[in-house]
């Protein structure tokens, strides 16, 4: 229970650090790293995203908080060492349909431009 609310509960942390004081949120650091200079648009959608996934691990880790005390041990390790998984790639997934939804196109060639760059240097 520590370990799998600790980890959660620590990116949840992460998350929510960069949000505040100052700091460039988490989602901004990687979209700055991976494409360069963003626009504002971009920088306001980051910024969302960031408090988006903030709430994600927050809900995740209060959902195995809640189920290692209410379910059974046998569903409390299904949920966390397969359904965490599966909801975080959703979450995933459905952070890139809102982006390309509310984003136009990055310059820089999407997901194969930064894989060829990060090969290439």
């Amino acid at each position: 229970l520590a370990q799998q609310c600790g980890a959660y509960g620590l990116v949840a942390l992460s998350f929510a650090r960069s949000l505040f004081g100052g700091r460039i949120p988490l989602c901004t650091q990687l979209a700055t790293t991976m494409h360069g200079e963003l626009s504002p648009a971009e920088i306001s959608y980051t910024r969302r995203a960031t408090f988006a996934w903030l709430i994600f691990y927050i809900l995740l880790t209060a959902a195995i908080l809640a189920l290692f005390f209410a379910a059974s041990q046998r569903v409390w390790s299904l949920f966390v060492n397969f359904a965490t998984f599966g909801l975080i790639i959703v979450m995933g997934i459905a952070d890139h349909a809102f982006r390309r939804r509310l984003l136009p196109r990055h310059p820089s060639g999407g997901m194969l431009g930064i894989i060829k760059r990060s090969l290439i240097g």
